[in-house]
């Protein structure tokens, strides 16, 4: 047995200051706190005046280097609190008030260009003055995220324009469903907490204001550029795929596309990251150096032009988390290789993440900023050491190898935080990796050419063409892989603290199997068995569970009764499984269902052992619904019916509650976004008054009922 390997932090200063700052963002994201900034910054004046103490006293005493070392930490820890504490910071209380129910008159600059999704055009503003009702007028700088409804004007919108609209503005509020997309944390990412829905008959355009020349230029290009692609391939999904690959513009992917892609493991070559930036900087360096000079001007303007060509193609495709990453790392690479220095990639993964960081520490959130971390990591690590486990002779089987191997190693250290976030596991990646890998590095350069030879009629339909074939057949293929038997592993469920036991067990048996050491083998093998033991504990947790859920669906119910890992869904025949995809399957995925039926309010009855729906009343192991969608009974029985919950929806025409005791006797009165904001209004007043417990999923959102067995 051997000992653990030591390791020379000095040559990763970078990675030992990386991890005290990002300590202090996520301590300034969870507890954001005046009180805690202010004493961020008095620790962090301190520690720099002891800082400049300590360092004269290092250098004729190696005693004074971990009192050093420990003080840098605490600077670095408060640099952290306070720069994500002030990027933090929400909008003023005035702004606060004003955003409160009211009508306001805004004016406002577009900041960012306008994507068109669905019925409405979507786009950031920078509210610039406001209006309330009482015709005073406000400056802010405040942020919001806009919907306009579409019409022939709207579509002229661009980034830069000036405009005036009415309408009143909200919070974006958390998820109304268990387990659906956030919108309030993913704009909070973005600083923007604001939201609002502007008609058509409510705005106009004031004038064209002054934009930032290299984002207006970019985008202007970026415009062009699609345009070109259209042009030349005429297939939907064909643009889709080459709009995303080559210039990061994914919202005209449509979700089979999406899904193929994610079901196989390939979507990270949607996603404009490293592999998109390596083969630019790859393409420049072997077009620039061509033959080696001793001149200096010729050395400088070579390093000149490759550092421009992958900045303008991170600005070119968004400026992504990912992709500044990718550009970062790669520029300092370059330097490093142009002066004469070779950078240890970790200490340059580090520095790059450290400098991002220091621009917006809420890139540390960021899904994909995460993601290609640790690909990256895993990718410069693992894949030589287990490229060098198989040795093989053939240069092509070779080839494909270190293709595999590149794809296992980017899986195993993305794997924990891939099922976290995504609940799936891809089981044919390995095949993806073989088709996309190769193909991206065909599409990009072709891509490249199309874009520069566009203007020449006869050359860019020769490349539009070839590009085609190539898009179609990388599409067939994954399309092909996508519909494999047990193509996907979906329904994977794991906690934060899962995630991170994960991470421990592959880094302790990773590191036991390189470095041959039986403690930590052992260690990870314990972990294993921890692991499953709570995995199986959630299992038998599932089957003892039974519950109802109660959903917030526009203009429509949706209720599951589930027992153990079964449920009987109830729902309008006008909610479809698009919307239900969004409402109530990630609650189920998350409860480890299996086994579902589907029935309707105005179907069939149905019965079995716990369950029976008859007519507009259902009974699930004792808990008693009367549905009240129209109207109530013509005639009141002599005893009145007794149940626990009155659900009203479809908006029933009940004007007085009080009339419910004559044909009822229940201790709850819900009712759900089915009825309109009116009635929902009256209906709580009116609770109020006469003292019923009500419950109101349109405001409160989703509910879960505890039903006894």
């Amino acid at each position: 047995m051997q000992n653990l390997p030591t390791i020379t932090w000095r040559k990763f200063p970078f990675v030992r200051f990386l991890l005290p700052f990002i300590l202090g963002i996520i301590g300034a994201y969870q507890y954001p706190n005046p009180q805690l900034h202010y004493a961020a910054l008095g620790m962090g004046t301190v520690s720099i005046l002891c800082l400049f103490f300590f360092h004269q006293r290092q250098r004729r005493s190696i005693r004074w280097a971990l009192p050093f070392g420990l003080t840098v930490h605490l600077a670095l820890l408060a640099l952290g609190y306070s720069l994500c504490y002030i990027q933090s910071a929400s909008d003023s209380e005035e702004f606060e008030q004003l955003a409160k129910g009211q009508e306001l008159v805004c004016i406002a600059k577009l900041d960012d260009q306008p994507i068109l999704k669905g019925n409405t055009l979507r786009v950031p503003l920078q509210i610039m003055e406001v209006k309330d009702s009482l015709e005073r007028w406000y400056g802010t700088e405040t942020k919001i995220q806009a919907s306009f409804e579409l019409d022939t004007q709207v579509i002229d919108l661009k980034y830069g324009d000036f405009i005036t609209f009415r309408t009143r503005i909200q919070r974006i509020t958390p998820p109304a469903n268990p387990h659906t997309f956030d919108a309030q944390t993913f704009y909070a990412l973005k600083r923007v907490y604001y939201q609002t829905y502007v008609r058509a008959d409510s705005w106009k355009s004031l004038d064209k204001g002054e934009t930032s020349l290299l984002w207006s230029t970019t985008i202007a290009t970026r415009q062009y550029l699609l345009r070109l692609l259209k042009e030349h391939l005429p297939s939907e999904n064909e643009y889709a795929v080459a709009s995303a690959l080559t210039l990061g513009a994914k919202q005209e992917l449509n979700a089979e596309v999406r899904n193929a892609y994610a079901n196989t493991g390939a979507m990270h070559v949607l996603a404009v990251s490293g592999l998109h930036v390596g083969l630019i900087a790859w393409l420049f360096s072997a077009l620039l150096v061509k033959r080696k000079t001793d001149k200096a001007w010729m050395k400088v303007s070579k390093t000149l032009l490759l550092l421009a060509s992958i900045w303008i193609f991170a600005f070119l495709t968004g400026a992504s988390a990912s992709v500044m990453r990718a550009s970062t790392m790669f520029s300092l690479l370059i330097l490093g290789q142009e002066t004469g220095r070779s950078p240890n990639v970790y200490n340059t993964l580090a520095f790059t993440a450290f400098l991002l960081l220091l621009l917006d520490p809420y890139f540390i959130f960021d899904i994909g900023f995460q993601l290609s971390f640790l690909a990256v990591i895993g990718i410069v690590y693992l894949q030589p050491k287990i490229y060098r486990r198989i040795y093989i002779k053939n240069k092509i089987l070779d080839w494909i190898w270190s293709l595999t191997a590149v794809s296992l190693a980017a899986q195993l250290t993305t794997l924990p935080i891939s099922w976290y976030y995504f609940h799936q596991f891809p089981v044919y990646f390995w095949l993806s990796g073989l088709i996309v890998i190769p193909m991206a590095t065909l599409i990009l350069p072709l891509s490249l050419l199309l874009f520069a030879f566009g203007a020449v009629p006869v050359l860019s339909t020769w490349i539009g063409a070839l590009l085609y074939g190539l898009l179609w057949l990388m599409n067939a293929l994954i399309f092909v892989l996508s519909h494999l038997p047990y193509a996907i592993i979906d329904q994977i469920w794991i906690s934060s603290f899962d995630m991170y036991l994960l991470y421990a067990i592959i880094l302790s048996l990773v590191w036991a199997i390189v470095h041959q050491n039986k403690r930590l083998l052992a260690f990870g093998f314990l972990g294993t068995i921890v692991f499953l033991a709570m995995w199986n504990y959630t299992k038998w947790q599932q089957e003892q569970q039974t519950e109802i859920w109660i959903y917030q669906a526009r203009k429509a119910s949706l209720i599951d009764c589930i027992e153990g890992r079964k449920v009987i869904s109830l729902g309008d025949s006008s909610l479809i499984d698009a919307q239900k995809a969004f409402i109530n399957q990630p609650n189920l995925g998350a409860k480890g269902i299996r086994n579902r039926k589907e029935l309707y309010f105005n179907g069939e009855d149905f019965q079995n052992q716990s369950f029976s729906k008859y007519r507009n009343y259902v009974n699930f192991r004792g808990l008693r619904f009367a549905f009240i969608d129209y109207k109530l009974p013509k005639k009141a029985t002599i005893i009145p019916l007794e149940v626990d919950y009155l659900f009203l929806r479809q908006k029933p025409k009940l004007y007085d509650l009080a009339q419910l005791e004559t044909f009822y006797k229940f201790k709850y009165v819900i009712w759900d976004a089915s009825n309109s904001y009116w009635w929902r209004n009256r209906w709580a007043a009116q609770c109020e008054t006469l003292g019923y417990q009500y419950i109101d999923v349109a405001k409160d959102g989703a509910i879960c009922i505890k039903v006894g067995k």
